[in-house]
């Protein structure tokens, strides 16, 4: 948990941003049932995640941030100017994250 919440903290930091200002999350789909969630850790509700997606799909390995964050803009979720957080999980409990602005939304 600690080594999750500093990676998220530092991406934050990099992109000069804080969480309030995030308006999504995509996390790695992965089964439910630990509480608190990965994204109840770092500050976000449920409804900020893409677990909606998760709960249908499941893990997708490395795509799971791809596939979060095209389905966040092809719900129409996301707009002009709003942020991302992008957030994953590897072996090892290796974590990386990254902090996307949203600049135009795709026609597709």
């Amino acid at each position: 948990e600690a080594a999750l919440v500093d990676t998220t903290r530092r991406a934050l930091a990099d992109a000069q941003v804080s969480a309030e200002d995030i308006s999504r999350v995509v996390m790695p789909l992965i089964h439910r049932g630990v509480s608190p969630e990965n994204y109840e850790l770092l500050g976000f509700t449920e409804k900020q995640s893409t677990w909606d997606l998760g709960r249908q799909v499941g893990h997708v390995a490395a795509g799971d941030q791809f596939l979060g964050l095209e389905h966040l803009v092809k719900q129409g979720t996301v707009g002009r100017g709003d942020l991302v957080l992008l957030v994953a999980a590897g072996e090892g409990f290796s974590y990386s994250a990254a902090v996307v602005e949203i600049l135009d939304v795709p026609s597709w």
